[in-house]
């Protein structure tokens, strides 16, 4: 899964790049942007998403016949089962793109049944959204809109800004100036004269301009019938890898040393990475004691108290990892209305909310598991939690930030 994700981004770029009759090898600056900001993030439904709109894209641009749309439709299909946002940037570059195709009238439909299968996916969560029922009783829409300044100030944030080492951010920096500077100059070079027959000039600017458009316009937050926060920060990687659709040259023989900045700022950027990463396994890597002390199948409530690390910024949901392994029950998986598979209302347990792990106690809480995971003990609310009932919590094992109490009855 991570690995669709990683290399997903890049391999679509240069999926588009042929359909569009540029170079393919313009894509491997997209390696640069494979662990961008969406995936520190762990948004890997959006990614997936992102990669399959990509790809359908290039089949909609080699497409003459029906047949072949009816192909992209499936593609749409799993497209729809993955990102509302997805969808999104898949729909408007389907409508963008009538303005530079011809013959119009069989492009609307061509267009029409490729982008079919969206609809397939997606009607059922419209219906369940929208219909009456579902709306009764819902909150007004709210939006939370960021300035086109803040918008604009930000897009390294939203790109590739998730080191937390200055040294580290250096390189973050100096690759994202590669991208954002480094393809216009790629552009400048002459190319050869295009064929009859080719795609309009303009249709990779068209692509170009359908992230950016959906970055400077959507809010930031959207709240009601349906809601999602950190929503156009996430097209931010999509419109600076876009860039790489502009240049027409073609960069074999001597003209592939205007690629080479790009190559070794990959390979450079990937070994930082891969530094960071090795970096956070030092404090990461206990968490397998944790795991190993939990029994199979049981219950446990994690405590995330403290979530920031000295290499890399999440460290929150490492706490999966033990229902993973263990196949056991953490209430902050289950909690939540958009996944297919829930706990009935009445059955769940009692929960702090993942930011207010300072609220447990053994009586509302710690007794109804047979764990509480406390990430974070210089602030640990379990260490002098009164017993409740004859429960009290028994220390199992600690390791690194994390502590693992068992929630025992006294004996009698």
């Amino acid at each position: 899964m991570v690995a669709m994700a990683v290399l997903g981004l890049p391999l679509a770029v240069m999926r588009v790049l042929r359909a569009l009759g540029r170079d393919t090898r313009l894509g491997l600056w997209a390696f640069m942007a494979s662990w961008d900001h969406n995936t520190f993030a762990g948004w890997i439904a959006f990614m997936l998403g992102m990669s399959a709109a990509l790809w359908a894209i290039a089949w909609v641009l080699e497409t003459q016949t029906y047949r072949k749309a009816i192909r992209i439709a499936f593609l749409a299909c799993f497209l729809g089962l993955t990102h509302v946002q997805a969808v999104a940037y898949f729909g408007l570059a389907l409508g963008l793109l009538l303005l530079v195709r011809r013959p119009f009238k069989r492009v609307v439909l061509l267009h029409t049944v490729a982008g079919s299968g969206t609809l397939i996916s997606v009607m059922p969560w419209l219906v369940s959204r929208f219909s009456q029922s579902a709306t009764q009783g819902a909150t007004a829409w709210t939006f939370d809109f960021h300035t086109l300044r803040e918008k604009i100030q930000d897009v390294f944030k939203y790109t590739l800004d998730d080191q937390a080492r200055p040294a580290d951010a250096t390189v973050a920096g100096a690759v994202f100036l590669l991208l954002l500077l480094g393809v216009p100059l790629l552009a400048s070079v002459p190319a050869e004269k295009e064929q009859p027959g080719e795609l309009h000039p303009a249709t990779g600017a068209l692509l170009v301009i359908v992230p950016l458009f959906l970055y400077l316009t959507l809010p930031m937050a959207i709240s009601g019938p349906v809601s999602h926060w950190y929503t156009y920060p996430r097209y931010a990687t999509f419109w600076l890898v876009s860039l790489l659709f502009l240049p027409r040259a073609r960069f074999g023989g001597w003209r592939a040393l205007w690629l080479a900045p790009g190559v070794l700022g990959a390979i450079i950027y990937s070994l930082v990475i891969a530094g960071q990463f090795a970096d956070y396994a030092q404090r990461s890597r206990p968490f397998l004691q944790i795991i190993g002390h939990v029994r199979p199948n049981s219950s446990y409530l994690p405590l995330e108290l403290e979530d920031d690390d000295p290499a890399m910024v999440p460290f929150n949901q490492i706490h999966a990892y033990i229902a993973a392994v263990k196949k056991g029950y953490d209430p902050h998986l289950f909690h939540y209305d958009s996944i297919p598979f829930r706990f009935r209302a009445e059955r769940e347990l009692p929960q702090t909310a993942w930011n207010g792990a300072r609220a447990f106690t053994i009586k509302d809480h710690g007794r109804f598991y047979d764990y509480v995971l406390v990430q974070g003990i210089a602030s640990d609310p379990v260490a002098h939690a009164k017993p409740f009932g004859g429960v009290r919590a028994r220390l199992v094992v600690e390791a690194g930030r994390f502590r693992l109490y068992a929630m025992e009855k006294a004996a009698p």
